[in-house]
């Protein structure tokens, strides 16, 4: 069996419930001018999925979550293309993700993958009836029904986000608010999302520089703007103030650092 078209016309969860309702085995490929996912399916259920998007890499997620530094990374993937290794594979090795780790940001990685393509405006689709070779591949079948909800679910956020990042175009300052010690408490990923405002990079800019993916950077700029930490910056001004993002950066490699050591 063989399907092609266009999101636009074919509903992408139409498209996933027949493939999985008629139990089928095989790629589902679908393309926009600048992503590539590949949905691979067995026996009605998705079991992997991968993107040509950076943000969706499985290291990149680590340094997100604050699971290893960013220097481990381009150390380990200097090291694991010479002994020709998975990347994960070669952290669990050197002992900076345990195996557990490795399943459970694989499996996010999937997740998050087929999420984001539900946010789409526009993409190809083509699929084939294939099988596959599973055996070197972390496979767990996900439940298309969840998947196809929390999708739902993150397209309603977005058009809330959108009230106050109403484009890609935007640019964003760190306010003084982030002086007052008191009542700020942020979690890691928000902590590295401040290291990257600094009221010259757009929203498209952070999301390329950050490697998150763009629901989570509307998401957490979003909490920021609300928590008066992240203010917009107006075409052209300059704001003489203190350069936030850089003393954030240096706070996040040290809290990136100390965190790594006990997981």
């Amino acid at each position: 069996m063989s399907l092609t078209g266009n999101i636009d016309t074919i509903d992408l969860t139409d498209l996933l419930q027949l493939l999985c309702n008629d139990q089928k085995t095989g790629i589902l490929k679908i393309t926009n001018e600048k992503n590539e996912v590949k949905i691979i399916i067995k026996d009605g259920s998705i079991i992997y999925a991968t993107s040509s998007q950076k943000e969706f890499r499985l290291g990149t997620l680590f340094v997100n979550e604050g699971i290893i530094t960013y220097k481990q990374l381009m150390d380990a993937i200097v090291e694991s293309k010479k002994q020709n290794l998975a990347i994960g594979k070669f952290l669990v090795i050197r002992k900076h993700i345990t195996t557990d780790i490795l399943k459970q940001f694989s499996n996010k990685q999937v997740e998050e993958i087929l999420y984001n393509i539900f946010l789409w405006d526009e993409g190809d689709f083509e699929y084939k009836d294939q099988e596959h070779n599973l055996d070197k591949m972390i496979v767990v079948p996900f439940n298309t029904m969840n998947i196809m909800l929390e999708a739902a679910r993150r397209i309603d956020d977005m058009s809330i986000f959108k009230k106050k990042i109403n484009n890609e175009k935007m640019v964003f300052n760190i306010t003084e608010k982030i002086l007052d010690n008191e009542g700020i408490i942020l979690q890691f990923n928000e902590w590295r999302m401040l290291s990257f405002v600094d009221g010259a990079c757009s929203v498209e800019g952070i999301i390329k520089k950050s490697g998150f993916d763009k629901y989570s950077v509307y998401s957490i700029l979003f909490s920021l703007i609300s928590y008066g930490l992240v203010e917009e910056c107006a075409s052209g001004q300059v704001k003489d103030t203190v350069n936030f993002s850089a003393v954030i950066g240096e706070y996040y490699n040290i809290l990136q650092t100390v965190r790594s050591c006990f997981i």
